[in-house]
């Protein structure tokens, strides 16, 4: 409230107690907030509540008429009222550029406005002007304000194909705005009218789409799919429909990789409603994708009431049980979320038994023994230190075998530590015979702690230790 007052105090050119009352009025009404100190100064301003005495030589100003004006306490109304000041063709691409985001450039404008870029830019200058939105870079610099006339439209076209015939097809694109603040954006999208929003959305997801080029897709994906899918309610072309449910997956896959797993569920559900009550006949395989998809972000994000919604159609539908492991994942998650350790550990061995890996009903030292013996025979001749330079685990079925073994070793652990021991003899086997991956490590580290229990084998316990570390360093685990 000081800093304030001190800002009062300068920019009226009067003493700290004069000011006092004033700047205690902008604090309650802005909260310190920079730019809307400013936009309530101007409106203050603009509407002679502060003026300039020329008589007496100094700033004025009338608290009691001040507040009798009834200046609203929401400053989102002195913003929805400077936008209502711009002229008619400002505020609309204004309100367009709200809608593609808080961040926008000229060429994206321009099409959705359906403008040149020449005039849009133009356009532009009396929201920069009020200070709704600047510039970032300099490049806007070329488009004067047009109340300069330094710029002519045949100069402009003239400088537009020398661009063009230098190759520099995106240059427009570079040219980017943002809005100064969020809510000076959200106040500009609230004057589109409601019934017009889908359909703005949608022009702007299909302009995207369209002049993104197909290496840059990966990093605008979810600015085109966020748009699409505001829109998606107006899409009747089956094909359409299909890209957006395809962009979704992405969407939902990399929102996934990056732990924004509530968000990739999202995506994956508005990935699922682009397809038909058909799917399953006619697009099996992207339905299958999308469903697994949205199985493990629900489990991932603990989501654990919706993963039935995306399971049960899976189940209902396919009958190869390598496309059935994601819902065994999740339920066996589900299970041990519940701490149900019986039922997990069933799940677990129901679905092994599938992928033709049997557990015995109840796991006996004995079973360890002889797994170990095998397992010793299966490694004679072969180093700890040879087994991290093996090729990378791509057969699927083993993938699968090894996340269904990953998914229950902490209820074995718990319950059932002899099994714990024949999962882990079972993921030596596979990597021996399949190659490595980033969890390969952990069943090394079982068979390395029964060398040294077992067999009183430290040295080799301990190398198959080290074979850990360096898996996980291999693999980026820290």
């Amino acid at each position: 409230e000081q800093q304030l007052n001190h800002l009062c105090v300068d920019a009226l050119f009067n003493n700290e107690q004069s000011t006092l009352p004033l700047s205690n009025l902008l604090f309650e009404k802005t909260q310190g907030n920079p730019f809307f100190v400013k936009q309530f100064l101007n409106s203050l301003y603009q509407d002679e509540l502060i003026r300039y005495d020329l008589g007496r030589d100094k700033w004025t100003w009338d608290l009691h008429r001040i507040e009798d004006q009834n200046i609203t306490h929401n400053v989102v109304d002195l913003i929805v009222a400077n936008l209502e000041q711009l002229s008619p063709g400002t505020r609309e691409v204004v309100t367009l550029s709200a809608a593609i985001g808080n961040q926008f450039d000229l060429s994206v404008l321009a099409h959705v406005a359906d403008k040149s870029v020449l005039e849009t830019a133009h356009t532009l200058w009396n929201a920069l002007d009020v200070g709704l939105i600047r510039p970032i870079g300099s490049l806007y610099r070329f488009f004067s304000n047009p109340g300069s006339n330094k710029i002519q439209p045949d100069e402009f076209k003239s400088k537009t194909q020398d661009w063009l015939k230098a190759g520099d097809q995106n240059f427009f694109s570079k040219i980017e705005y943002e809005f100064v603040h969020d809510r000076i954006q959200q106040a500009a999208y609230n004057l589109i009218p409601t019934e017009k929003r889908n359909e703005t959305h949608l022009k702007i997801g299909r302009l995207l789409l369209k002049n993104t080029p197909l290496e840059q897709q990966d990093e605008k994906l979810f600015d085109i799919v966020n748009h699409l899918n505001l829109g998606s309610s107006l899409l009747t072309d089956f094909s359409e429909k299909t890209t957006l449910a395809r962009l979704n997956l992405s969407a939902g896959q990399k929102a996934k990789a990056s732990a924004a797993y509530d968000k990739a569920v999202d995506y994956l559900m508005a990935g699922i409603s682009m397809l038909g009550d058909d799917c399953w006949q006619n697009q099996y395989d992207l339905c299958l994708a999308l469903h697994s998809e949205a199985v493990g972000a629900a489990n991932l994000s603990a989501r654990f009431e919706e993963i039935d919604r995306f399971a049960d159609p899976i189940m209902q539908n396919t009958t190869d049980i390598m496309d059935r492991v994601c819902v065994y994942g999740a339920r066996i998650a589900a299970l041990q979320a519940e701490n149900n350790m019986v039922d997990t550990l069933k799940v677990a061995r129901e679905v092994l038994r599938g992928l033709g890996v049997r557990f015995p009903k109840k796991a006996t030292m004995a079973h360890v023994l002889f797994s170990l013996i095998w397992t010793m025979i299966r490694l004679r001749g072969t180093k700890p230190e040879q087994i991290i330079n093996l090729p990378e685990m791509k057969n699927d079925k083993a993938l699968a075998i090894i996340r269904i073994l990953t998914d229950a070793t902490a209820t074995a652990a718990r319950s059932e530590p002899n099994l714990l021991l024949l999962m882990a003899f079972e993921g030596v086997k596979l990597t021996l015979k399949h190659g490595i991956m980033s969890g390969t490590g952990y069943w090394f580290v079982g068979y390395g702690m029964l060398l040294i229990i077992a067999l009183d084998d430290i040295e080799t316990g301990y190398k198959y230790g080290k074979l850990t570390q360096s898996l996980r360093d291999k693999f980026g685990i820290g």
